[in-house]
Order: structure tokens, then C-alpha cells, then sequence
């Protein structure tokens, strides 16, 4: 069977009809947010900017805007990841409201190399909705060689202004 598109991501139907509806309805309200956010962060930092939200114990990549480089990660839309110790993963990890002990000593935005991909590194800053909600992560991704730890540190508070700003829209909208 064919997969049922949801905004930009390609969901699997035959995982149930309650997840795939929830993702539909929320990519709906969060899309005409976030992409034009992505799309600024891919173009201003030459890096690929995604948006993940967590689905049981992976990752998913709900949207995505792809660096202009052509060596960039190959993770699309609908994609699951694993909830490793990626700064995508931790993010969604260390925020959701059931760990709010574990985002006190956290330096965001957090970030990783190596962790799922040994040629891949990563920023990740966390998404809040309605009443510091985590709604998702906001993440900076490369090839490592690229995105070393200076050019990581360099785009650190970028990340962080389109995060929190994107925060403060989302929780008036929702």
C-alpha cells in the first residue's frame, strides 16, 4: 500500500489511524510556521534544518529543508530515528513534561557528532507550545567535516533566536 502524505511528511497508514490523524491535524497548524523558519536557517547556515517531534520511542522528521550543498544528511519527512543521544534525540528526551528534572543543567543549544552517523553532527534546540509544552526539536544538521565544533558554535545562537522566536509564535497560536 501507499503511504498517506501529511504536510510534508510521508506517514505509513497501516500504524493506525488515531497517530497518523494526530500528525495530519498538528502538521497542518505547525507547517505554515516552521517551514519558512527552516528554510531561513537552511539558507542562512548551509545546513540542512529539520523539525522532529518524538512518536513513542524514535524520532520523527516532520519537516525538513535541505542545505544547498549537495552533501547533506539523507533523512526525509516521515523518516523515524532513533532516540539515541543525538542533540535531536536528547532534546526530545530531556523536555517532554515527564523528565522536567533533567533540562536543568542543560547548555542549549545541544550539540552532537558521530552519535547516529559517524560523518553526521547536529544541533538541536527545543520547540514550546502552550504552557512550555515541548512541541518539538528545531535541529541543524551536517556532514561533520562541515559542521565542525567552531562552525557548530558559530551557529549556535542563530538556532537559538529561531527557536525561541518560533516558541513565542506557536504558543499565541495554539
Amino acid at each position: 500500500m501507499s503511504p498517506l502524505r501529511s504536510g510534508r511528511a510521508w506517514l505509513d497508514w497501516r500504524r493506525g489511524s488515531a497517530p497518523v490523524g494526530s500528525v495530519y491535524q498538528q502538521s497542518f497548524a505547525l507547517e505554515e510556521r516552521i517551514v519558512p523558519v527552516l528554510e531561513r536557517l537552511a539558507a542562512e547556515s548551509f545546513e540542512t534544518a529539520s523539525f522532529y517531534i518524538r512518536r513513542g520511542n524514535q524520532r520523527l522528521c516532520l519537516f525538513r529543508a535541505d542545505s544547498p550543498s549537495p552533501l547533506r544528511m539523507n533523512v526525509r519527512p516521515g523518516d523515524m530515528r532513533p532516540m539515541d543521544d543525538s542533540a535531536i534525540a536528547q532534546v526530545l528526551s530531556a523536555f517532554n513534561d515527564r523528565n522536567p528534572a533533567a533540562r536543568a543543567d542543560i547548555a542549549l543549544p545541544l550539540d552532537t557528532s558521530g552519535i547516529t552517523d559517524p560523518h553526521v553532527a547536529s544541533l538541536a534546540m527545543p520547540v514550546f507550545g502552550t504552557e512550555r509544552r515541548l512541541i518539538g526539536a528545531l535541529a541543524l544538521s551536517g556532514p561533520s567535516s562541515r559542521l565542525t565544533r567552531e562552525r557548530a558554535d558559530a551557529l549556535k545562537s542563530r538556532l537559538r533566536e529561531s527557536a525561541d522566536r518560533l516558541s513565542s509564535e506557536l504558543e499565541a497560536q495554539l
